[in-house]
């Protein structure tokens, strides 16, 4: 019994090309405005904002002296004898107030003000940390997105053609031209592309998903034209440049400046802080009201076993965070040439499909349909040349999709600045 297209199968081809027009009245989203999208809705963009206002606020009130000190109290009550509890009878005792201000020097008020900018600057650097990561995973969301519905439109092609050719085989049973066989055959390529077209709907749907956690529902829109995926700057001439400016190392400098701070702090520590009182005493009504004035000093007399053993450990964590920061543009680097050596062998896989690969198998399938029509080779070898251009058809979508992610990882290491 011969195999006939299905209200089924119809309808999943139908429903492929509806769902390749359904957004096409909208305004394509581009890989730029999906980019900004992203960035106007990312709270963690806002938290590492406010936490570097936040020290910044801090860095001003650091500079600032201590907050005077209201000072109230009762020196000299008798505690026995006739005057015994009594603030009055006994002329020594008085009731007394002031106010003392601590000083601290100007230059510790200022390092205590620098490690707050430095902590500023660790924020702001948490800040091109996170845009980077957002915008390396929204262009790899998009680019995932624009590459997939490109397979899509060439699997619908390849999809109506094979439709075509079964009601043609269809009809040729009939007359005797064709076998059963043969319409069979076709039914079953025809049936393995659908198998085909679902995993692309499936990759379509996932994409969508991913990219709708950055823009909302902007991803239900049409995707733009792609940005250019087989151009990024020179590997020598960058790659150093790339891995100091990498928004981890800057956090990490912005460390290092702090415990810098730190340490020049604590070369201070041995110059005493002090303050001042001047305070106002109240005796009995028989006696003269009293004046005065105090001042306080620290006493940094044991410095080789406080203040410089505090200083040394400030050193040692300066010295280990430098090491740090070697290493960690040391791993950027490699990681860095590493991706340009996926990019390059992405980007010439890429180019190979295309301008060959594919070519060939286009060649291919004509010649074996020509050759079928004058009845010097089988159906079959018709269909495996279609599968066959088919397949590179799709692997060119792969190459473009593997050649999308290291250019985004490459081109998002360090945050960029999107244009309109």
């Amino acid at each position: 019994m011969l195999l006939r297209p299905t209200p089924r199968n119809t309808l999943a081809l139908l429903l492929i090309a509806l769902s390749a027009t359904a957004y096409a009245g909208e305004a394509p989203l581009t890989l730029n405005a999906a980019l900004r999208r992203a960035q106007q809705h990312a709270p963690q963009l806002d938290a590492a904002r406010h936490a570097m206002r936040a020290n910044q606020a801090m860095a001003v009130a650091a500079r600032e002296l201590p907050d005077p000190q209201l000072t109230l109290g009762v020196d000299n009550v008798p505690v026995d004898g006739p005057d015994q509890g009594s603030l009055t009878r006994d002329f020594m005792t008085m009731r007394r107030i002031g106010v003392m201000q601590r000083y601290v020097s100007q230059d510790k008020r200022a390092l205590k003000a620098d490690t707050f900018l430095a902590d500023a600057q660790r924020d702001a650097a948490t800040r091109e940390i996170a845009l980077a990561a957002l915008q390396r995973e929204t262009a790899g969301a998009w680019l995932d997105l624009a590459i997939a519905r490109r397979a899509r439109q060439d699997m619908a092609a390849a999809l109506a053609e094979s439709a075509r050719q079964v009601s043609v085989l269809e009809h040729t049973v009939a007359s005797g031209k064709t076998t059963a066989a043969d319409a069979i055959g076709a039914r079953l390529a025809y049936a393995q592309m659908q198998d085909r077209a679902t995993d692309i709907e499936r990759d379509i749907a996932r994409a969508k998903a991913v990219l709708a956690r950055y823009v909302g529902d902007a991803a239900q829109r049409p995707s733009g034209d792609l940005p250019d995926l087989r151009s990024l700057p020179p590997l020598a001439s960058h790659i150093s440049m790339i891995a100091e400016r990498h928004p981890d190392v800057v956090a990490l400098q912005s460390e290092i400046d702090a415990a810098t701070a730190q340490v020049r702090l604590a070369d201070l520590a041995t110059r005493p802080d002090w303050s001042a009182e001047v305070y106002y005493a109240q005796r009995g009504p028989a006696y003269s009201n009293m004046a005065g004035i105090q001042f306080s000093f620290d006493l940094p007399l044991f410095p080789k076993n406080r203040q410089y053993q505090e200083r040394a450990a400030k050193q040692s964590r300066l010295d280990e965070l430098a090491a740090q920061r070697e290493a960690m543009i040391r791993a950027h680097q490699a990681e860095i040439t590493g991706w340009f050596a996926d990019w390059s062998a992405a980007r010439e896989k890429a180019a190979r499909i295309e301008q060959t690969i594919v070519p060939l198998a286009t060649q291919r399938a004509a010649l074996a349909a020509i050759e079928y029509s004058a009845g010097r080779t089988s159906l079959e070898t018709v269909l495996d040349n279609r599968k066959a251009l088919l397949d590179s058809v799709l692997a060119q979508r792969d190459a473009e999709r593997e050649l999308a992610r290291t250019w985004a990882q490459i081109k998002f290491v360090i945050p960029q600045e999107i244009t309109p």
